[in-house]
């Protein structure tokens, strides 16, 4: 019990520590996992020696066997959440291959099962079946956990950060001739409220002006902005930003003055949709730019199909990383493969 304690203790000092030092990586959320796998642990145990007291199976159950039955029913509660949005969305907003993410993992995940397992014996090619079948199903695993990883720190970054701040960062995304769309009004509306919890901030409307757009973004995003009470001496507007890392970089080049909150480097939040919040604060942090975000709620059968467009253009980020690592996991499998071969081969012989 005393050693399950202390790795207990000691995962928990260093969880909050990463959380604390950078939230951001992803490193945040996989250690938060095995943190939350240590709680479960400490409380098994704690269970198993106070057989008696029949209260410390209800944390079990809440915090051990809960998730592991969520875990359970999660491929089947994922195809009919996937196919739905997917469905909805093309209902509403037209079809279009980002619109149709969504329902192309729901069509997966439901045609999955159908296909011949690597025990079926697919006459003149069962052997290279079994093989394609393993490698398949390995590259899935990975980017399966690469995603419960991801959707783990993104729902971190979504708890807002305490304290004062000097800027609120609001992503632009598309208008309407001159108007904010909806999702956009949400972005500038979630943005006004951190600024209004921190006298003495300022609103940065960040967005440059679309083909089919008759003003900038910043611009259409100030005025919404002070519509709603906002003095326009407290909104900052950069109308160049085409992209999110635009959005960034030109934003944090308008900073100016010493920050109200003391230090050396101003306190910023950005605010954008919830699903895209965790990929703005990536890009950040490759840009060396410190922040932490707000995010705006949006309908859920569109914010599944965005989130899943979200992780793909993460993957886009780091793509070089995730190609060196599936390199080094299929020469690895291939190795595997053939020294399986030959050993079944010298057992024949």
């Amino acid at each position: 019990m005393a050693f399950i304690a202390g790795i207990f203790v000691l995962m928990s000092a260093l969880t909050l520590g990463v959380l604390c030092w950078e939230r951001r990586a992803l490193f945040a959320g996989a250690l938060t996992m095995v943190w939350y796998g240590c709680l479960c642990w400490l409380l098994i145990a704690i269970a198993s020696t106070n057989e008696t007291n029949a209260l410390w199976l209800i944390p079990v159950l809440i915090f051990a066997v809960g998730p592991v039955i969520a875990v359970a029913l999660t491929p089947l509660a994922l195809t009919v959440v996937s196919i739905y949005s997917g469905v909805r969305l093309i209902l509403r907003e037209g079809f279009s291959l980002t619109n149709s993410l969504a329902l192309a993992l729901g069509a997966a995940l439901l045609l999955w099962p159908l296909l011949p397992n690597a025990n079926v014996q697919i006459p003149g090619i069962g052997p290279v079946w079994q093989i394609v079948y393993g490698y398949i199903f390995c590259i899935i695993v990975y980017f399966s956990l690469y995603a419960v990883v991801y959707t783990v720190t993104a729902l971190i970054n979504l708890v807002p950060a305490r304290g004062p701040v000097d800027y609120v960062v609001v992503l632009g995304s598309g208008l309407m001739g001159d108007k904010v769309t909806p999702l956009l009004a949400a972005r500038v509306d979630r943005g006004i409220a951190v600024y209004r919890k921190s006298p003495g901030s300022r609103l940065m409307m960040t967005g440059g002006q679309g083909d089919d757009e008759e003003v900038a973004e910043g611009v259409a995003m100030a005025r919404y902005a002070m519509e709603r009470g906002v003095p326009e001496a407290d909104i900052i507007i950069e109308d160049r930003a085409l992209n999110t890392r635009q959005n960034l970089s030109y934003s944090w080049a308008l900073m100016d003055g010493a920050p109200v909150t003391g230090g050396t480097v101003p306190r910023v939040v950005v605010a954008t949709t919830s699903y895209h919040v965790l990929r703005a604060l990536l890009l950040a942090r490759s840009l060396g730019l410190k922040c932490s975000g707000a995010g705006a709620r949006t309908k859920l059968y569109f914010a599944f199909n965005a989130f899943i467009r979200e992780f793909i253009g993460y993957l886009s980020l780091a793509r070089k990383q995730h190609a060196i690592v599936l390199a080094i996991c299929t020469v690895l499998y291939a190795a595997v493969m053939i020294y399986g071969t030959y050993v079944m081969m010298q057992a024949g012989a």
